[in-house]
Formats: structure tokens, C-alpha cells, sequence
């Protein structure tokens, strides 16, 4: 009887311990922005849960309405592929779902099922544990549908008190994902430009206020730059507002791969960008704006078989320039001297100089 007791004291530790991994792991989780958590997942969940590997499908922005498809009778099993799964079997299991088969052979089962045939997916008793060199588990939180999770054994051998394991650990995790994506879907919706998807005047804002307290505070030295898109009215008035959407849509895209990650650009209005350079002097500032105006150059947009040319402006102000004291003072040089790059021609960027004025700071308001 004391061995029995001893035995069960000691599974009892070794489920305690694991547990309190469990909970660290998790606290971890919950502080990891979700582009963040799909690594984090796949390094850290094989030791916790006992398994040799896992891949991780994440309903992200981009694929969430394929991922609410299960509702409908259909599960996203990677990035591109269906397969066809029965409503009625998903509706008598509402919690934990898991498929004794890899995500490969799902999608097999998908094509097959697209051809005409009927696949028979069947989910063992749960008591019984799982024989299967994968377990597909679909990840459900409060009706969303976050994740799809495949677990790897090599010797394919899931025991009931692992499933257990499985069972507990996907619904918190599917809990934090949900959370995550719901949140970082509200803060899209309020940081970024709708129509370009990079960020909006908004987030400009703050961004460059924040940097600019720096400045005043340590003396980071930091640069800024406002970029118009030349004769755009033009463009729309000639090949209408569809085309100039695209035209932004496409600019905007390669603003954003023309910078590092620390920088900013964001839409500021209309055909106007905006870009904070951290870290970066005003001549350094004024050769990444020359880059970026040549790259816009070279983006081709033809219309009814005609290369339709597209041509931008920039001007440049770093802080290492001149001392200011307030933030609009910084930006009204930047978009003093993109006034001076329209003046010299355009297609151009040009690096503010004292003199260099706009109708505001002259005084013509």
C-alpha cells in the first residue's frame, strides 16, 4: 500500500511540475504579439507535450475567412488547400477535435473529396488514446476557429493521458491565439490606411511623436521626409479612380519594402506619404528618399496596352540639421523642401536648406 501511495505521490509530482510548465509557458504566450507565437509554438510544444514535432496553421488576417469555412462544413488544412469534412460530424464534438492523420493526407482526402468520393475520417475514443504517426487537432475558442495544430510521434503512439495533455493545452492556447488575432484585427482597423494597408496619418502621429520626444529627452538624431505622388490628379482625371487606387496600392508596397524595419512610411493624405528614419542623419535620410523615388520610377503601369509613367517627390529634414522645439516645425521643412523638389522639377528628392520656406511657415495662412 505505501508503494502504491509513493507511485502515486510521485506521478502526482511529475504531473504538478508539468502543469507549472504549462502555466509559464502560457504567461509567455499571452505577452507575444501572434506574429510572434507561431515559432514560440512550434519550439516549445513538442517537450511540453511529449511530442517529436508540430506544425502550426494560424487563422491570420489574410486567411481567416477560410478558416471560419469549418462553420460551413470545410477545414483550412494549410495555406492553399481544403478538404471536405461532415457538418454533422463537427457538430457532435463542439470541444477538442482530432483527426488520427497528418495534414497531408487530409489534404488528400480534400482532393478526393472534390472528385466525387466521400472520405471516412473517424475519431477513436478518446480513453483509448490515438495510433497514429499524427494527430491533427483543430484549435476552437468561444466559435472561433484560431488554429489547426499537427502533432508528430515517431513511434505514433498517443496515450490517453497525453490526449489529456493535448485536450488541456489547445484550449488555452486557441484561447490566447483568438484573443490575439481579435485585438491586433481592432488595431489594423485604427493603425492602418485601408486602402494601402501600410500605416495610417494616425499611427504617424504617435509614431513621430514618440521619436521626437527622444529626440528632446537623449538627442537621437532622426530624420523625416513627405513624398507626393507627381501630377496624380492627372492620372485619375485620365484613366479614372480604379487605376489610381491601384497605382497607390502598388507605390505603397514598394515604399514599404524600400525601408528597414525600424523606419516608418505611412499614407498622410490623398497621395501624400509620410517617413520617419530612426537613427539616421539627414544625408544618409536623403539617399534612401533617392532610392526609393528612383524605385518608384521604375515600377511599370501600362493601361490599354500603354506604359503609364509615375513619378514622385520628396523632401528631406533631419534633426542634425537645425534645432527645433516643436514637431511641426520639423515636418513644415520636410514639406518645405518637397515644395522646392516640384519647383525644380520633379521626380526628385531634395534636402531642405535654411531659406527654404512653405506658405505656412511664410506667414500665408
Amino acid at each position: 500500500m505505501e508503494r502504491v501511495e509513493e507511485l502515486g505521490a510521485r506521478v502526482l509530482g511529475k504531473e504538478l511540475v508539468r502543469l507549472d510548465s504549462l502555466m509559464y509557458f502560457l504567461r509567455r504566450l499571452q505577452r507575444m504579439r501572434a506574429e510572434e507565437m507561431v515559432p514560440y509554438l512550434r519550439e516549445n510544444l513538442p517537450p511540453l507535450l511529449g511530442v517529436d514535432g508540430v506544425s502550426l496553421y494560424v487563422a491570420d488576417e489574410e486567411h481567416l475567412g477560410f478558416f471560419r469555412l469549418i462553420w460551413d462544413g470545410s477545414v483550412v488544412v494549410d495555406l492553399s488547400t481544403f478538404f471536405t469534412f461532415i457538418s454533422r460530424y463537427l457538430e457532435r464534438h463542439a470541444g477538442t477535435i482530432l483527426l488520427p492523420a497528418s495534414v497531408g493526407e487530409l489534404a488528400d482526402w480534400g482532393r478526393s473529396a472534390r472528385g466525387g468520393e466521400h472520405p471516412r475520417v473517424l475519431l477513436p475514443p478518446l480513453e483509448e488514446g490515438v495510433r497514429s504517426p499524427s494527430l491533427t487537432v483543430v484549435l476552437r475558442s468561444n466559435g472561433d476557429l484560431p488554429a489547426i495544430m499537427e502533432l508528430r510521434k515517431a513511434d505514433g503512439i498517443f496515450s490517453p493521458s497525453m490526449v489529456d495533455w493535448v485536450d488541456l493545452a489547445q484550449g488555452c492556447v486557441a484561447s490566447i491565439i483568438s484573443s490575439k488575432l481579435r485585438l491586433e484585427r481592432i488595431e489594423n482597423l485604427y493603425m492602418r490606411d485601408f486602402l494601402t494597408g501600410i500605416y495610417n496619418r494616425r499611427f504617424f502621429a504617435d509614431f513621430y511623436r514618440k521619436q521626437f520626444e527622444r529626440y528632446l529627452r537623449y538627442g537621437e538624431v532622426f530624420s523625416v521626409a513627405m513624398m507626393d505622388i507627381d501630377d496624380f490628379k492627372g492620372v485619375n482625371d485620365s484613366y479614372g479612380h480604379i487605376f489610381g487606387d491601384f497605382v497607390l496600392k502598388r507605390l505603397a508596397q514598394a515604399l514599404q519594402n524600400g525601408i528597414r524595419a525600424s523606419d516608418l512610411v505611412a499614407r498622410y493624405g490623398g497621395e501624400e506619404f509620410s517617413f520617419v528614419f530612426s537613427n539616421t542623419p539627414s544625408r544618409e535620410a536623403l539617399l534612401v528618399c533617392d532610392r526609393l523615388v528612383r524605385a518608384v520610377e521604375s515600377l511599370e503601369f501600362e493601361v490599354g496596352g500603354a506604359r503609364v509613367p509615375v513619378t514622385v517627390s520628396c523632401g528631406v529634414f533631419g534633426m542634425d540639421q537645425e534645432c527645433v522645439l516643436e514637431p511641426f516645425e520639423a515636418l513644415d521643412r520636410a514639406d518645405a523642401a518637397l515644395y522646392e523638389a516640384k519647383r525644380a522639377g520633379k521626380n526628385r528628392a531634395v534636402l531642405w536648406r535654411p531659406g527654404m520656406k512653405t506658405p505656412f511657415s511664410r506667414g500665408e495662412r
